[in-house]
């Protein structure tokens, strides 16, 4: 029962004043309370998109002259048209130090937003530009006509840019490459071949170079060359180690010491691209030397804690070659108070080829003075020859070609079964490299192989984290591996 001392309001019920209907307050009421809910969550709902949008501007925009930054360039992969073939367009504004200098900071960045507007208004905005440094500008284009589309940049930039009424002159490179798809420029490694050619424009004292691969590959090369050197001189290259697992015992049985290298412009550097460059000069022999200082800092840091593990370098054919590389070898590792065996030493196979008389004699060598050696890379077109060629090793490493497709392609899979057999007839051990799943693993270890090593016992990790790995997150210096 109601009182007439009370109000009830109910969504869709009459409400009573002193046990009366009065339908006009109830509706009059209901409808203020949904026009208020309904302001209250307009204004939320505004401010939750002003505050997302802003985020999202800050995300993909410079902080400094708000013009779009390198994570701008994710949107090309969301594109209707992204299969579309691109141009980028890589432009140094060389005197902008000069400017800022002269200028100060906050007119230099409306110098830059001018510098934006007029390239947008240039290609009608059928463009993208972003700022990827503080001087360097990252332009993509659909592509059409090199040349036409290197015109428009050029007069987008001779544009009087004037501020305070001071009018500014920049100085520019420009650097041009062609032939990807716009949902490609989403990757930052996209813009390698422009960011190249725009400094060797700056180098040549030229407004613009068209990348060129065939010339400038070689060019490339050649800077990546001195850049290594100084690289290795500063101590700017490091190694990871990756764990190999005893398959019979489910436990670490050594470590691979891999060398890695990030460019200060390119970024990481694949070991593939700048190894074989350095196989072709003497700067293979700097190169081993701190791959061999770095891993038996390692192997006395492992001995520290208890750990008798060895680790393995990959050696050059021309570190073989080398009158002195056995003698230094044995020196470094007596000076470091270790025996020969805790260093093993990884040879691709399709090295021991160049001479092949050189390569029996420097094999046997190594076995007299008992290091412990396995051939790299084993799976050629030469492999069955190596069984009977006399090379003195003691584990083979089946390239990780064959291992890759092993679980797939039952050829494959007969195959490395016979070469396991034969291979174990001849007294080798048999490693298989790139185990990435756990199929591939019972079915390396079905096949009889010795060792393994691959993504899926471990990923090769710094000194720090290796340590971690052992001493908190293995029982007993060894690692188990769930089967």
């Amino acid at each position: 029962p109601l009182t007439p001392n009370y109000i009830i309001i109910e969504s869709y019920a009459p409400l009573r004043l002193y046990g009366e209907y009065q339908e006009p307050i109830d509706m009059a009421i209901m409808f203020l309370s949904f026009f208020l809910a309904g302001l209250v969550i307009s204004v939320f709902s505004h401010a939750w998109r002003t505050y997302s949008k802003r985020i999202q501007e800050m995300y993909s925009h410079h902080p400094g002259t708000m013009i779009p930054n390198m994570n701008y360039l994710k949107t090309l992969s969301t594109l209707p048209n992204k299969l579309h073939s691109a141009a980028m367009m890589t432009v140094l504004i060389n005197n902008i130090e000069m400017i800022s200098l002269s200028l100060g900071v906050i007119q230099t960045r409306k110098a830059l937003d001018f510098l934006y507007k007029n390239v947008m208004t240039e290609f009608k905005d059928q463009a993208w530009m972003v700022q990827a440094e503080a001087n360097k500008f990252w332009i993509v284009v659909p592509f059409s006509d090199s040349s036409a589309e290197i015109k428009s940049l050029l007069k987008a930039l001779k544009k009087e840019i004037v501020v305070n009424k001071i009018p500014l002159y920049l100085e520019y490179s420009i650097g041009y490459a062609a032939n990807k798809a716009l949902y490609e420029c989403a990757n930052l490694d996209a813009f390698i071949s422009s960011d190249l050619s725009a400094r060797i424009a700056k180098e040549t004292n030229q407004s613009f170079l068209i990348y060129d691969e065939s010339v400038q590959k070689k060019q490339l090369d050649v800077d990546l060359l001195g850049h290594f050197a100084k690289a290795l001189e500063e101590g700017n290259t490091h190694l990871v180690f990756q764990p190999i697992i005893n398959l019979s015992s489910n436990q670490v049985n050594g470590f691979e010491s891999l060398i890695r290298w990030k460019h200060h412009l390119y970024g990481l550097i694949p070991p593939s691209t700048f190894i074989p460059l350095a196989e072709d000069t003497e700067l293979i022999h700097t190169m081993t030397s701190c791959v061999i200082r770095e891993s038996i800092s390692l192997i006395q840091t492992l001995q520290s804690i208890n750990i008798n593990l060895p680790v393995s370098i990959n050696v050059s054919i021309r570190n073989l070659y080398h009158p002195h590389f056995i003698e230094e070898l044995d020196k470094s590792l007596q000076v470091a108070g270790l025996e020969v065996g805790q260093l093993e030493l990884e040879i691709a196979e399709r090295n021991l080829y160049a001479n092949k008389a050189k390569s029996l004699q420097i094999l046997e060598e190594l076995s007299r003075r008992h290091y412990v050696v396995a051939i790299d890379d084993f799976g050629d077109s030469k492999s069955m020859m190596s069984f009977s060629s006399g090379f003195v090793a003691q584990t083979l490493k089946i390239d990780q070609c064959f291992i890759r497709d092993v679980a797939t392609n039952e050829r494959i899979k007969q195959l490395l079964s016979q070469t396991v057999t034969l291979a174990h007839d001849y007294g080798y051990k048999v490693l298989a490299e790139g185990v990435e799943d756990e199929n591939t693993h019972k079915i390396c270890k079905e096949l009889g192989f010795d060792d393994a090593q691959g993504y899926f016992y471990a990923l090769p990790m710094n000194k720090e984290d290796l340590l971690y790995y052992l001493k908190n997150h293995l029982p007993k210096k060894q690692v188990e591996v769930v089967e």
